[in-house]
């Protein structure tokens, strides 16, 4: 019955989070709401902090349901507290300022019969399109043409048509500043500022006039809501890094000893211990996560037990350049190469230039096998020859047959 007991005492301190729990401050305009909630939204979104209310109602509730399997006094279980995090979020010189702007015409690419030349709006032929003719320096009629004449017998390029009304435009001038401080994490500020549409006019072609339209104040709040979540997620997701222990190692997979209840989210990337190498979280449960290497560095040892910590991605260009000497004179090449998880390139297509004779010929090669340190290549020319490349790190060694002409190539050179 003891062990019983245990195993349901093991099951349930496991259900508790291992995240750090935030306690947040946002200082505002007491009207906008509307903000609070997307701070919090933020904090709950980036899946690695937990929100100190919330994480004390969900123990209050587990706590209850292990009193219940274990006694039947008017007890609550106690474990070990976790600090608590405080989060300042401050919004300063919040300014939305409504502003006027007279207009004379308004987009309408139905049947509108002005376009905007700079600041001036010019009336046109609807209907006909013109080409240039670098030949004769005329403007010939053309369906697939750039440009319109207008009545003042001049062409123009175009974007838009207009159609002449007088309205009035109203718009939001919205700014402010966010301070933050994550205690022990992050510490920054950013601005923002943007002008936002109140109410405009949009041209109705069912009906053949403009429409009147218009945002509610509540858009403007959501603006400014959004860009405080984007900017706190980012820098909040950046500012704790998560850490753990390879747990297990499967064929090309890697177990991790730490899960859900750690904030461990799919897209994850951690870096391993020594540089060793990358990998990306595939499936995440509760209390550990799968993961595949992204990159792995040559000759390193990946261990049970190694640590992982939280990183950004590696990012690898997918050029190939080479330059080599053959029989046939010297060789540039360019183009695209896919690597494999050693950075190792695994495939290309690239496009070759025989300074001798000037030509270019695209050329499509794959890693077919290994020998030790060398890399063996298979390829494909368009000039109808077929070939074969051993790489030795950034040193070539190639050959090739052409079908056409019957005759071998051999050359030498770099490439990366």
């Amino acid at each position: 019955m003891k062990k019983l007991i245990l195993i349901f005492l093991g099951i349930g301190l496991t259900l508790f989070s291992n995240v750090p729990i935030i306690k947040i401050n946002i200082t505002a305009p007491s009207y906008i709401e509307i903000i609070n909630a997307t701070i919090y939204d933020s904090i709950i979104e980036s899946g690695k902090f937990k929100l100190y209310l919330q994480d004390e109602l969900e123990k209050l509730y587990k706590e209850l349901r292990l009193q219940d399997l274990l006694s039947n006094k008017n007890l609550i279980l106690k474990e070990s507290k976790q600090p608590i995090i405080n989060f300042d979020v401050v919004i300063k010189n919040l300014q939305i300022k409504e502003e006027k702007i007279k207009k004379d015409y308004i987009v309408n690419n139905e049947s509108g019969d002005y376009i905007r030349v700079g600041e001036k709006y010019i009336k046109v032929q609807k209907g006909i399109y013109y080409s240039y003719d670098v030949n004769t320096s005329r403007y010939i009629p053309s369906k697939d043409g750039y440009y319109i004449k207008g009545y003042d017998g001049k062409f123009y390029t175009f974007n838009d048509f207009y159609t002449k009304f007088s309205h009035e435009k109203i718009v939001y001038k919205v700014s402010g500043k966010v301070y933050y401080n994550l205690f022990g994490y992050a510490n920054d500020s950013f601005s923002f500022s943007k002008e936002i549409k109140k109410r405009w006019y949009k041209w109705d072609e069912t009906i053949l006039k403009p429409m009147k339209k218009e945002n509610s104040q509540i858009e403007i709040l959501k603006y400014i809501a959004s860009v405080i979540k984007s900017n706190i997620l980012e820098n909040i997701k950046n500012a704790y890094k998560l850490e753990g222990l390879i747990y297990d190692l499967k064929k090309d997979r890697v177990i991790l000893n730490i899960g859900k209840k750690d904030g461990v989210l799919p897209g994850t990337v951690f870096t391993i211990a020594e540089n060793k190498g990358q990998i990306v979280i595939k499936n995440v449960e509760n209390n550990y996560s799968e993961a595949e290497f992204y990159y792995l560095k040559k000759h390193s040892k990946i261990e049970i037990g190694d640590q992982v910590v939280e990183d950004s991605k590696k990012i690898f260009i997918p050029i190939s350049l080479g330059i080599y000497y053959t029989s046939n004179g010297l060789k540039i090449s360019l183009g695209l190469r896919q690597r494999d998880v050693y950075n190792d390139k695994k495939a290309f297509l690239v496009v070759d230039y025989l300074t001798n004779t000037q030509n270019y010929i695209f050329t499509l090669g794959y890693n077919i096998f290994d020998f030790y340190e060398l890399k063996t290549y298979l390829s494909l020319s368009s000039n109808y020859s077929i070939g074969g490349m051993i790489k030795y790190d950034l040193f070539d060694l190639m050959f090739n047959y052409s079908l056409q002409n019957k005759t071998f190539n051999f050359g030498g050179g770099f490439s990366w």
